[in-house]
């Protein structure tokens, strides 16, 4: 086993003892907008001041959690140095992973079988700006009033394709007529969840065929269903965090226990089932050019790349879960 799959093993491991206390672990409270430069609960680069991506993001998410840190923020060695600061002795480092596209001498590039053009992985380690001595501090993104991040969120939603109806007591998708069923935005005790739940659904619409294209077959309970489950929750997961939505505080684990317990069979059989489904959520944003609606959800209160000394602490993160009504055998929700 390699090092990074030992490390994925070691995550779902964490993972799994969550769920089975009834706790969806990649949910976390993001109102709290810390002087540490963060802007949303996931994982970013302190020296960049750029989310993780992709599979990275579940990698840092869970070593954050096992490992106590309160921050988010993470960066290599070298970014620590050029930033005057210093990685502690004896630290530990996490790893990520970069895909480069792979050039020739010349600058050209190298195209594989297909005709595409070849991909390279880089491993590197980061470590947490907890781990550090010396940082300065980035200045913390102010995020825009919650009005815009719905205005945002309503745009995607627009602009999808998607076929939106609203009314009835259950959100899911239906493949063969291509629309989502939404109830009332009344009938949500909070916005968060309204908002959370059309993005979920708006993630399971971008495997039509016209879209992406991905496997919808799987009946509920069966491990294709749970893993397309995942896909559609962590998408609904990063794009509200990059909008700056929160989380629905008034969640009842107990509602999700259908969806926590197909989540641990999965995992449990496939260690790297979670990483893979935050790679699949990060094709669907790209599918529907999140970036663009949620680009401007955070502004600085100084310029982007200013960073200033401080001794604040950020406070640690509670972990929170989102609603998700049931569904029928036909439909996936």
């Amino acid at each position: 086993m390699s090092k990074q799959d030992e490390a994925r093993s070691i995550a779902a491991e964490y993972i799994i003892e969550q769920m089975q206390q009834g706790v969806i672990p990649w949910r976390r409270d993001w109102k709290q907008h810390s002087s540490t430069g963060a802007f949303g609960s996931l994982p970013y680069n302190y020296a960049r001041g750029n989310t993780y991506h992709g599979s990275n993001v579940m990698m840092l998410m869970m070593a954050q959690a096992a490992r106590g840190f309160q921050s988010n923020g993470w960066l290599t060695f070298n970014q620590a140095k050029a930033l005057g600061g210093t990685v502690r002795k004896g630290e530990k480092g996490s790893k990520v992973v970069r895909v480069i596209n792979v050039s020739d001498k010349q600058g050209n590039p190298v195209l594989d079988e297909s005709g595409r053009q070849k991909i390279a992985l880089i491993t590197s380690a980061v470590f947490n700006s907890e781990q550090c001595d010396g940082l300065p501090i980035r200045e913390a993104k102010i995020p825009k009033p919650v009005e815009w991040s719905h205005e945002q969120a309503e745009r995607l939603m627009k602009d999808s394709g998607v076929e939106y109806r609203y009314g009835g007591n259950a959100a899911f998708y239906t493949l063969g007529q291509d629309y989502v069923q939404l109830p009332t935005k009344e009938q949500f005790r909070t916005m968060e969840g309204f908002y959370a739940t059309a993005l979920h659904e708006t993630g399971h619409a971008s495997a039509h065929p016209t879209r992406l294209g991905r496997d919808l077959s799987g009946k509920f309970g069966s491990e294709k269903y749970a893993k397309e489950e995942l896909i559609a929750e962590c998408f609904s997961l990063i794009v509200a965090d990059r909008l700056g939505l929160s989380v629905d505080q008034d969640y009842d684990p107990g509602n999700h226990i259908a969806y926590l317990q197909s989540w641990i069979k999965v995992l449990k059989n496939d260690h790297s089932l979670i990483f893979t489904a935050f790679a699949e959520a990060e094709k669907i944003a790209t599918y529907y050019n999140v970036k663009e609606y949620t680009r401007k959800a955070f502004e600085m209160e100084r310029d982007e790349d200013e960073v200033r000394p401080s001794s604040e602490e950020s406070p640690k993160p509670t972990i929170q879960v989102v609603r998700r009504p049931q569904k029928t055998e036909m439909e996936v929700a």
